[in-house]
Order: C-alpha cells, then structure tokens, then sequence
C-alpha cells in the first residue's frame, strides 16, 4: 500500500493517489494541525472520502501524546451514506474503534418493536427494556461481559451491525450506543450534532477538542435552519386535541378496569382523566387564539420579530417555567397513545408512526431552547392555508392557520458547536460548496482552510457547453415566463429525442422541479396529429424512461427499474428524468455506462413568492447593509437567491463523470446559463472545458465526435441492439413497397465497413426505415434546382449537368425502385389519366434510353455552367455559383460490353423544362444516393437517411444536417470527399448553400 509524507505525517492511501487527492490530504492535515477550521471542495468522483479518512485518521495517529487525544465525528446526511464511508474505511489499513449511530428504525430487531416508527418507536422501546422485555438487550450484556473487543475490531455499517446482532442474538442499536464511550471515530447523521436534543441523547460522548467533519455539506444550511424552525398547522393542533381527548378516555378506562389494557408495557399506574382534560383545554386555546391573529388583507401572512413567539405562547400560561411540565404531560400522553398503538398495530398488523402531540412537543423544545440574543435571527409568520379542503376541528377552511418559527441564520447553530462544545475543527467538504465566501457567512465561522479541487478525469474525456436553441433554432429558456409555452415544451422534447439517439447508454435529464417536469411529460405525451407519433414516441423508439417517483420509499425500486431497462439490448439505452434538488441528484452514482450525459434543463430557482423565500432575501439584504457600513463582507438577497440555485446545479451535475476513465457530456440546455452570474456561480473544474454552442447542429455535431472518440479510447465495442439488428438487418434485396428506400446494393456489391468506434456512435441515429416511416431522399429536404450527380468509370461520384444521365444503370434495380417510389408520390394532376402526358416514370425511362443510344467510348469534360437556385418553394432565386463538373463515365456496369458516351445537353433548360420538377428530384435522388452506396457502408447510408428525415421532420437542424455528412464523408480520400460534398451540394436549400459551401470547402475539400 503506498504510503506518502504530508506535512510531516505518514498517510497510507490504497492507491496510487493523484496530485489532486494528494493536495486534498494536505489540506485536511493543515486544518487539524493548527485547529483551523476547512472548506474542501472537491469534485465528485475523486475520492475525496477516502482521501478525509486517510488524512484524518493519519494525523490523529501520529497525536498520541496529546491529551486528549482527538475523537472523529464523521456526518453525513442520510444513514445510506454513512454506509457508504464506511465501505470506503474498508479498503484502507486503518483499523480504528468506531461505532456508527442510527436510529432504532435502522437497527432494531425485535419482532414487535421493530414494526414501529418514530416517537412512538422510541418510547415502546425503552419502556419494553425498561421491564426486562426484550431478550436481545437481554444478551447484550452477557455478551458484553463475556467478550471483549469482537465488534469492536470490525469495521461494520448498518447492514454489517444488524447482521451481526442476529448472530450473537443481541441488540444492534444497543451495541452502537455502548461503543461510544471508546469510539476513536464515530459516524453518524446531522441531527445528532446540529440538533440540541439529540446531541443530549450522546450522554457518554466527550466533544472537547474533537474534530467534526460533516460530508455532502451542500445540505448542511439547510439542515442547520431547519433543525431550529418548525411551522405548526391548524390540523396538527387539531389532532393533538383529538389525541388529548383520547388520553382522557384512555385513562378513565384505565381507572375502571384497571391498568392491563392488552398493552406491551405492563405495570404503568392509571393516570387521572383530568389531567388530559387540562391539556386538552390549553390546546383548545392555543388553536381559538391561533385563528383569532389578524392577517393583513393582501394575502401575504403576518411576520413579526422571533420574540413575538414567546410573548404569544406567554399570554396562554407557557413560559419558561412551565415548559418543563406540559413536556412532561405530553410525553405521558404519548407514551398512553403508544400503548394503544402498539395493541391495535398486533392485531392489524399496521405499523404505527409519531403521533401529533410529538410534533407539538418539539416545536415548543425549539420554541425555547433559542437563547434570547439569537432571537434576532428567527421570524415568526402566521398566514391561511390554501385549499379547499376541510381542516379536523374546523367548519370553514378560510379558519385554518400556520404558526411557523423559522430561522435564517444557519450559523447559529454551528457557531454553539464551536464555542460550547470546545471542539477542535470542523471540516465541511462535498463536491459543491462554492461559492465560499458566501458558504462561510452563512455557517459563522473562520474557515483559514479553503480548498477548490480539480478533477481526476482526462480533459478529452468531459464535454461541456451551453445549448441555448434546440432543433428548430427556438430559444430554450425555462424562466417562469417561458416555461409554460407548448412551443419550449416542444422544442425541449424534439431536442431530448435528437440527444436520445446521439448519446450511448444513460442519459440523465434534470428539471428545475417535479411541476415542470410534470408538465413536459404530459405535453411530451399528448398526439401529435395526422398519426404522427407523439415525442413521448418518438423518445421511447431509443431509449426506455424512468421518471425520480416523488416518495422516498419508491426511489430504490425505481432505480433498479433503470438499471435493467439501461442493459436492455432491445434499447440504445434509458433515459432518467429527474429533479434538480431531488433524491436522484443527491446520492445516485451513475458511473461508466449508466451516466454518459446529463442535461440540465434549467436554472431550479426557488419560488420568489414563497413567503420564507422572500423574508431570507429581505434579512440578507439589511445584513448585507450593515456590513457593507462596516466594511465586511457583503452577500445580497439576490446572491443567495442566484447561488442556491445553482449550487443544486452543480449537484446535479455530479452525478456523472465518477472516475478517472469515466467519460460523459454535460448539456447545460437554457440561454441563461450564457448569462451572469451563471459562468461564475458553475463549479470551479467545470468553467475551464465550458463553451457556447452557435446552434443545435453545431452541438448535435460536436457530441458525435466526442463520443466516437471517446468511445474509441476507451475501447468500449456497442454492438448494434437486437431491435436495430432486425430494423436494419432485413433490407436486402427486398421491394417490398414502392415507397420504401433500397439500402441494399441490387447487384451485390460488397460495400466497405467502417471503424466499429463510429458505428457504435452513429448507431443511436438510427430509426426505423420500413414501411411508411421511410421515404424518398428527395421529399427529405428541399433542394435547388443544381447538376445532377452520376458515376464515373470506376464508379466515383463526379457531377455532370445532363439530365440524360438520370438513366445511369450503375445499379439498375435500385433505379427502377427508386423511380418507382418517386413516381407514387408524384401530385394527383401529374399521375396519367387517359388522354394525358407520360408519366414521370416512362419520361425517365424514355431519358434514360436516350442516354444508352448517345454514350460514346470517348470520353467528354463538361464545361462549367451556371443555373438557377430554387428556394424551398420552387421558386427561382437567382444564379447560384457554378460547380467545376467531374469526367463522365466511360463505360457503365450493366450495359454489356459495349462502349458508350454521354452526350451532352443541347440547352441548359433540359436541367429544368417545364413540368418537370418531379422528374429531376426523382433524377437526383437516385444518382446521389447510388454515389453514396458505392463508397458507404450500409449503417453509414442508413444515417444518411435517417439525418434527412429529421431534417424533414424538423428534428433535425440543417446545421446538425451539415455537420453529420461532414463526419460521414471525413474518413475518405480529398478527392472523393470533394467530389461527394460537391454531389450533396443539389440538396442544400438556397439559403443555406452558402453557409454548406464554407464549411464543406474550408476543410481543404475544394
């Protein structure tokens, strides 16, 4: 195991570490040794856990004379990360005491108590081991007795620790709580250190001169104003009075028939009725003064200073010296309810969760544990609630109230830990914390220590950029002005089916929320009319969906639904839509296949109406008034507002890219991510491969690239999909529809494969091309009216301008077909009708043999010319620039062995005589496209055809249009390309040749 010197500490790392993990330990080592406090941030991805438990635990080894010698706390928000770090402890050498808390949800295992949830969990279970009860706390301390240092050794998480307690058949959480005296490091959730009541759960644990880290510290603002904050509905008060008057029954039965009620816990004495009455009677007043405020008419809500919620509660009898008492009735009352849940719950079967009197119990602990000088941070807001709906207690709904406490300074909390627990440093680290100097005034402390990382990952390997148009050129903005128009939610949708058939594997697609994410998927579903599919449709034909379910409890099995539908061959993989914000931006690892692009969608702005929204804004505003009187630091209303934002963007966009070898692009899909402050508000390793794409195609472009590239270095093969394999497998040599394209060479003709790396990019164009859903390259795009390509002697694409050679038999059933299929389509008044001209079909045919008797074995130059443009509508526009004409063939395949020439026109208007439109795109469709088939591979003829159907069908942009036949024709001799970028030239419409012919002929093509 390498083993590396860091300021004079020995760090041993698994691995051969990166510079940047190395300056991560550095920092995490400088911060412990002076007893400084440290911002680290680092991307996701680069092992920064690994790196902070390294470093940490290093430092704190090599302390052992100092006294006391320094104890760990690592946090993490949720249980199921705290797992994670664990896992990561694993692979290192070092081998500490832990002890890792969690709730007795997590590690509970009595058959009972274990079906419980919340308060009511809690109370049941130490009142069942308070009465000797439970056989498994039983146990634990014979086993405890009997065995020193077994569980003490192992590095066990949650999973690890309830596994080993049904082993030795003791209690898990039990276990957890007794290694805290000697724990050396201890994981554990948020609240158990931001939370003043559960922190005082931890009697056993000494925090002098520790050092508490608090991983994903994104969230940490939040979880410290909310652990503060409470907001106390009308209902709630209602069903607190509900369950008082409950209690009072309860108690009166108890009085008659004595204490055993079925109950789990025997033995509690009978409690008098009246002393519920009593606390039902104070909460009846609570809700009738509650209801009797007086809001202002404008529907705003009432705020006051945090000091009105004492002198509120203080004209109802509840003060700080009465506190203590209605806790203590309501925690009885709780407990009598619990009794009788857990009753019902054995004989339902239903678990049972906290009750209302809970929630109640710790609004007023919050209400006063706020010591008087902190009052100045918090507001109280009183306002209706919405709906129509009937409240429990009431007979109007206009009655019903919100009493919220709400604090908006997070750093009170923080700066308690500091200066009342005495620890040594706190180190707040995640993949997105900046910007710093903002996150340091929010959190009341010094952070001397401040760390901005780079990525591990190989700059060729990330693309990032900014879309501002989608398919259309329409202007993609999800601003609340905007975000509601059918045409963004159309022009969103057509952009997501272009990216699902571009991007390999996972493609992750984030919303600002779940109602505009809602609201796109709806519109996405809706028909499209005339039997067009719909872009719900349209997105599924690539990839399967999976869309983040709003509950919690439904995000795992929906993340397991995403993994199979990603390793459905049947698929070019699956798309998840998500929520800025959400569970999926959290904590989900997309690596490697599962995450090869994220897209977000827009900037997730918190609601500026939202009461609490407006009131921090207007707080950071006078603080940031008073500082800058001061000379201090300055953060505004609208910096906050705008860094949250895009904070969750930042977090968001970790999801993908989670190693070094990963690869993936980040598609930043809103013109306002062009604009400040957002190039300065994205994380620091993103600004540098950031850039602007000038349209879709030139995006759609650029990801085609990447992709094929990256795909190429890191040798991952995608063989076509069982689906593709059967679309594009069975084309050969059928005719099955006068409408449908032969991709096949008729005369069998092996065409040439291309890298394996590139089909495996331009395999997620591709469509479906039977049937009805294909159709003739010439009612793909429009074109001009421009020389028609045929073959040279070899069979090398070379432009002429004789409309005689329409009826080049290069291959001679695939001109039959294709004229076929353009002579069905021709306009009802050009079909023939008895008494009418030939149709186009016999008029290209009659061509076609006049150009057999005409051919020559000399071969004849045509001379330049110049002809008339036609714009999308068949109207000329003028003369476009001439085109340097190719030899003609001197012999053609198919004719026998007899020697032919071309002749040449006896007048420009043969190109374009009347009536003949149909006849020269039929013309031109079928001499290009058998151009094309003599040097493509087959999936490369296939993309051709697929881009000009999107072209068609608007999917696709002529500049994406452009820039795929570029990459087509790329890999091919100069002279060749030249020669075929000269054929496309006919399909260009008139107004977009002059921008094909710069960047077709700049790359040294022409």
């Amino acid at each position: 195991m390498p083993s590396y010197r860091i300021r004079g500490v020995v760090v041993d790392f698994p691995y051969v570490a990166y510079d940047c993990q190395q300056l991560y330990m550095e920092k995490t080592i400088e911060a412990l040794a002076d007893g400084r406090n440290a911002l680290l941030e680092s991307p996701t991805g680069t092992g920064k856990t690994l790196c902070l438990l390294c470093a940490a635990l290093a430092w704190r080894e090599s302390q052992r004379d100092m006294k006391p010698i320094p104890r760990i706390f690592y946090a993490s928000r949720t249980h199921s990360q705290l797992s994670q770090v664990v896992r990561e402890l694993k692979k290192t050498k070092y081998r500490p005491k832990l002890s890792i808390l969690a709730s007795r949800e997590q590690l509970c295992t009595h058959k009972t108590v274990a079906q419980l949830r919340g308060n009511v969990q809690n109370q049941v279970c130490r009142s069942t081991v308070n009465a000797g009860d439970c056989s498994f706390h039983g146990q634990l301390q014979n086993y405890l007795g009997g065995n020193d240092g077994d569980h003490k050794t192992q590095i066990m998480d949650i999973e690890d620790m309830v596994s080993f307690g049904r082993q030795q058949n003791i209690c898990p959480f039990y276990l957890a709580r007794e290694a805290q005296a000697e724990a050396e490091i201890m994981f554990l959730p948020y609240n158990y250190i931001v939370d003043p009541s559960s922190r005082k759960t931890l009697k056993d644990v000494a925090w002098e001169n520790s050092i508490l880290i608090f991983d994903e510290a994104h969230n940490l603002e939040s979880t410290c104003a909310e652990a503060s904050s409470f907001s106390l509905t009308s209902e709630q008060i209602a069903g607190c009075i509900l369950e008082a008057q409950r209690c009072a029954e309860l108690s009166s039965i108890r009085q008659h028939e004595g204490p055993e009620l079925n109950a789990i816990v025997p033995g509690k004495d009978a409690m008098d009725p009246d002393y519920f009455i009593t606390l039902k009677a104070l909460l009846c007043t609570l809700e009738k003064k509650l209801v009797e405020v007086v809001l202002p008419p404008t529907g705003q809500g009432l705020t006051k200073p945090g000091a009105f919620l004492k002198e509120f509660l203080g004209e109802l009898g509840i003060t700080g010296d009465t506190i203590e008492e209605l806790l203590k009735a309501i925690e009885n009352a709780t407990m009598l309810l619990s009794e009788e849940a857990v009753a019902a719950g054995q004989a339902s079967g239903f678990r049972v969760s906290t009750h209302k009197l809970t929630t109640l119990a710790e609004s007023l602990r919050k209400a006063f544990s706020c010591s008087p000088d902190d009052l100045q941070h918090f507001r109280v807001h009183i306002h209706a609630e919405k709906g129509n709906a009937k409240k429990q207690g009431f007979s109007k709904a206009s009655n019903a109230r919100t009493l919220s406490f709400w604090c908006f300074s997070p750093g009170i909390t923080m700066r308690a830990l500091k200066r009342d627990l005495h620890v040594r440093s706190v180190i707040l680290t995640s993949g997105t914390l900046a910007p710093m100097d903002a996150l340091a005034h929010e959190m009341m402390l010094t952070f001397d220590t401040r760390l901005e990382n780079q990525h591990i990952v190989a700059r060729e390997n990330v693309r990032v950029g900014v879309i501002s148009t989608g398919p259309s050129g329409y202007k993609l903005n999800s601003s609340y002005q905007s975000r509601d128009d059918p045409r963004y939610k159309q022009e969103l949708g057509n952009l997501l089916v272009n990216l699902a058939r571009c991007v390999p594997d996972g493609l992750l697609v984030f919303f600002p929320s779940y109602i505009v994410m809602n609201s796109c998927i709806e519109s996405w579903k809706m028909p499209a009319g005339r039997g067009s599919e719909c872009v719900w449709e349209r997105i599924h034909k690539h990839k399967q969906t999976v869309v983040e379910p709003r509950e919690s409890s439904l995000l795992h099995s929906v993340f397991e639904d995403f993994r199979r539908k990603l390793e459905d061959t049947a698929f070019a993989g699956a798309m998840f839509l998500a929520v800025c914000r959400g569970k999926v931006s959290e904590g989900l690892d997309f690596a490697d296949a599962a995450g090869r692009a994220v897209v977000i969608t827009g900037i997730p702005y918190a609601n500026k109406a939202d009461p609490r929204v407006t009131l921090k804004r207007q707080i950071m505003d006078e603080q940031a008034m008073q500082n800058r009187a001061k000379g201090g630091e300055v953060v505004s209303g609208s910096d906050w507002y705008s860094q949250q934002a895009f904070r969750a963007v930042n977090q968001a966009i970790g999801r993908v890219i989670r190693h070094r070898n990963d690869f993936g692009a980040i598609l930043l899909c809103d013109e306002r991510f062009n604009y400040k402050p957002a190039p300065t508000q994205l994380s620091t390793w993103l600004r540098p491969y950031m850039v602007t794409f000038n349209s879709f195609g030139e995006a759609l472009s650029s990801l085609f690239r990447f992709y094929k590239e990256a795909s190429h270095r890191n040798k991952i093969a995608a063989p076509p999909s069982i689906a593709e394999q059967q679309k594009l497998g069975d084309c050969q040599g059928q005719e099955k529809q006068e409408r449908q394209l032969m991709l096949d060479d008729a005369d069998g003709k092996e065409l040439r494969s291309v890298q394996e790396d590139w089909n495996r990019v331009i395999s997620t164009l591709r469509t479906d091309v039977q049937g009805q859903d294909a159709m003739d390259i010439a009612q793909l795009i429009p074109h001009a009216n421009q020389p028609i390509p045929c073959t040279s002697g070899k069979g090398l694409p070379s432009l002429t301008t004789t409309p005689a050679t329409v009826g080049n038999p290069f291959c001679a059933r695939e001109f039959k077909s294709t004229v076929l299929a353009a002579s069905s389509r021709l306009p009802r008044e050009s079909r023939k009708e008895p008494g009418s001209q030939p149709s186009a079909y016999e008029r290209l045919m009659a061509k076609r043999a006049a150009c057999r008797q005409d051919c020559r074995t000399e071969q004849i130059k045509q001379p330049k010319r110049e002809s008339h443009a036609v714009d999308e509508k068949g109207i000329r526009t003028g003369r476009s620039s001439a085109v340097e004409a190719g030899p003609l063939p001197q012999s053609m395949p198919g004719d026998g062995d007899e020697s032919r020439k071309c002749a040449q026109p006896e007048s420009p208007r043969l190109l374009a005589p009347p009536n003949s439109s149909m006849e020269l795109k039929s013309s031109q469709t079928s001499d290009f496209y058998n151009q094309l088939k003599s040097v493509l591979s087959k999936a490369q003829i296939k993309t051709f055809v697929r881009l000009m159907k999107g072209y068609k069908s608007k999917e696709v942009h002529m500049d994406a249009l452009i820039d795929g036949v570029l990459e087509l024709l790329k890999e091919h001799p100069q002279k060749l390309r030249e020669q075929l970028l000269k054929g496309f030239d006919v399909f260009v419409p008139a107004h977009h040749r002059r921008s094909y012919r710069e960047r077709a002929f700049g790359i040294g093509t022409a």
